[in-house]
């Protein structure tokens, strides 16, 4: 979706049909061209929502693919809302990758 509202609801219906784990590419389309800052801020919005719509008990993995600088995946794990995530031995070596 090219929304928050519309994320959120394709998360609700993944999980309706059964998932039990969802990942999703945390950024809109075109984010290329805005600031890291901006980037961020909706990644945070867009995992938000997501959690809010389908609760604690479905896992929510962020699909990056080398899509951020280094210093914007660095700020994106830095983010209180996303601490969860941190725990996730992916989403770690994620933001310590050096190449």
């Amino acid at each position: 979706g090219n929304t928050v509202e519309e994320r959120a609801q394709s998360a609700r219906e993944q999980v309706d049909q059964g998932f039990e784990s969802l990942r999703t590419i945390p950024m809109f389309p075109g984010f290329e061209k805005q600031s890291t800052t901006k980037v961020v801020k909706d990644a945070v919005r867009i995992v938000a929502a997501i959690r809010e719509a389908v609760g604690d008990e479905i896992d929510v993995g962020l699909e990056i693919h080398r899509n951020l600088e280094p210093e914007a995946a660095i700020m994106l794990a830095n983010e209180p809302h996303l601490s969860s995530l941190r725990d996730i031995p992916e989403f770690i070596q994620l933001v310590s990758r050096s190449d």
